[in-house]
């Protein structure tokens, strides 16, 4: 796995958020994390690390501590709430390959499809779907200038 570079560093970053604001402007930042106390979005995520290995991003996102300190950023918070994205079969399978890591051919992709299938045969609600939970981390602030 290839560490992520960033193509600025985070103060640069916040300094062009800045700088293209007008004062007062807002700047949000989003994460989608998988809520693994839900039982199919754990499973969920154990089908995909067995095909594919762990998910990059969930070790290398950035993240917004630099939002908090900068004095070009006042009112920084975080705000934590839930999201639902119901699937049907196809739909899951589907949004497990739309992730980039994840392989598009061979063994390990059947063995993932043919899986995730299953799991959402064995936890599928009224007209044949699941929810695949995620816990959403919002930080947002605003421009001090």
């Amino acid at each position: 796995m290839r560490p992520v570079v960033p193509l600025v560093s985070r103060d640069e970053a916040i300094a062009e958020f800045a700088r293209v604001l007008r004062p007062g402007g807002r700047v949000a930042l989003l994460w989608n994390e998988k809520d693994e106390t839900d039982v199919l979005t754990r499973e969920f995520a154990e089908a995909v690390v067995l095909a594919a290995g762990p998910d990059p991003a969930a070790s290398a996102h950035v993240r917004p501590g630099a939002l908090f300190r900068s004095r070009l950023v006042r009112s920084a918070r975080e705000e934590t709430f839930r999201h639902v994205q119901r699937l049907d079969a196809d739909g899951l399978v589907g949004r497990a390959l739309s992730a980039s890591y994840v392989p598009n051919e061979g063994p390990a992709r059947d063995r993932l499809v043919e899986s995730l299938r299953a799991l959402a045969a064995r936890h599928a609600g009224p007209g044949g779907r699941v929810d695949l939970v995620y816990r959403v981390r919002l930080y947002v602030g605003e421009t001090a200038r």
